[in-house]
């Protein structure tokens, strides 16, 4: 077969020209470098290709074997090679793994590689372009904020900072929610878009009570407690449950709190400072360890004492993954019995601003917070909806995984 070599040339008589009316004066700058960028990496070779054809060859061929195909884009791509090869070209060629990686890259390192043919290595750039991978949005007018410079900024905040996913997209959420208050504002038309990275499904999974259930079974000592505690509670489990103490343990009956509360007294931010109550099951939880915890000769101040530095139980990563693999769940990350007693109480018509409160999240919305003042006596209210839902499903997810102790059960 005869391969026709890509000519880095094509389309250079309509190319804008130095001095020429821009058509689109408020057009991105960055555009020309972008389609130069492409040209050139189109034209190298692709790595590995036993032929050893260029990118541009690569996508000629494949879109040639859609053509030739049966298949519902056979006859667009004829008319994509028909207008190609006429000269008459609607749309520029996008190579989404080229496109993607180009556009993440700062206008210096383009230039660079239009000079080079290669992308600068250690500091090659003048020290003024040093911050053009990402954190030079700290420096951004919000008015000059792209949705390309936020690309680049999560991913400088998660391959050069080192952070994880969850952070990075807790922090592209706030950017967004900044520019859509511009907007509000007045001070901005338009917000860009602000993308977040893919999430794994482990801490945003929600379990079923058929699952708890079969979970529950298998598990023992602190993981099974930690795991009631969790699920009734939803507080976080390696910052606020582990290191609960008994001194914040408050197992007293009051009308807001009728089987006790347990007081968060730090956590990730004020709001994460809360009193939150218990479930029956949980204060049963509480009430057991704290007789266990008082008959020890050497009384810990912490509901899950150990042996470490700290005093207290820092991981239930490894009997939590054991219990899942014996029970035969699909993986998910402890950190999800948080997740799923949020889905719950929601599910259970809990209202949104009682559940942001004991979540210990700052406010649904940011707005929320200057029309709505959650008291006491609301959070009780949507709580005592949580604790109907929650027994009587508990109950249901015993029965339908051990149907033959459902009677000894109720």
């Amino acid at each position: 077969m005869t391969i026709i070599g890509f000519d880095p040339d094509i389309g250079k008589a309509t190319r804008f020209k130095k001095g020429q009316p821009s058509p689109n004066p408020g057009g991105r700058p960055k555009s020309r470098l972008l389609s130069e960028a492409l040209r050139v990496r189109l034209a190298e070779p692709k790595p590995n290709d036993p032929e050893g054809r260029t990118y541009a060859e690569v996508v000629a061929a494949n879109l040639i074997e859609i053509a030739c195909s049966q298949g519902p884009g056979a006859v667009t791509a004829m008319g994509e090679i028909a207008d190609r090869v006429e000269g008459k070209a609607r749309q520029e060629i996008a190579v989404a793994d080229i496109t993607r990686e180009l556009r993440a890259k700062s206008d210096a390192e383009l230039m660079f590689h239009l000079e080079n043919s290669r992308w600068p290595e250690g500091d090659e750039l003048p020290e003024s372009t040093s911050r053009q991978n990402g954190d030079e949005i700290a420096d951004a007018p919000l008015n000059t904020i792209t949705g390309e410079l936020t690309a680049r900024y999560a991913r400088h905040r998660q391959e050069v900072a080192g952070n994880s996913v969850v952070t990075v997209n807790g922090d592209l959420r706030t950017l967004r929610r900044v520019l859509h208050l511009a907007v509000e504002w007045g001070r901005m038309e338009h917000a860009p878009a602000v993308h977040e990275l893919p999430q794994p499904e482990g801490r945003s999974r929600v379990l079923s009570f058929t699952e708890e259930a079969r979970y529950l079974a298998k598990a023992s000592g602190n993981l099974r407690d930690a795991t009631t505690l969790a699920v009734d509670t939803g507080v976080r489990p390696n910052s606020e449950l582990l290191p609960l103490k008994w001194v914040d343990v408050d197992l007293a009956v009051r009308p807001e709190s009728p089987h006790g509360v347990i007081h968060i007294r730090q956590g990730k931010s004020d709001a994460a400072r809360r009193s939150v109550p218990l479930t029956p099951r949980a204060a049963e939880v509480l009430q057991r360890r704290k007789k266990e915890a008082d008959a020890e000769p050497t009384h810990s101040p912490y509901v899950f004492p150990g042996d470490g530095k700290s005093g207290h139980v820092v991981a239930l990563q490894h009997p939590h993954e054991d219990t899942v693999r014996n029970t035969k769940l699909e993986p998910f990350e402890f950190y999800c019995w948080r997740h799923t007693f949020g889905t719950r109480a929601a599910q259970s018509g809990m209202d949104r601003y009682s559940l942001a409160r004991l979540m210990g999240h700052s406010s649904p919305t940011v707005t929320a917070r200057y029309y709505v003042h959650v008291t006491e006596t609301h959070v009780a209210a949507g709580f005592g909806k949580f604790v109907e839902y929650q027994t009587r499903n508990v109950a249901e997810g015993i029965a339908t995984a051990f149907p033959e102790a459902s009677d000894a059960v109720q």
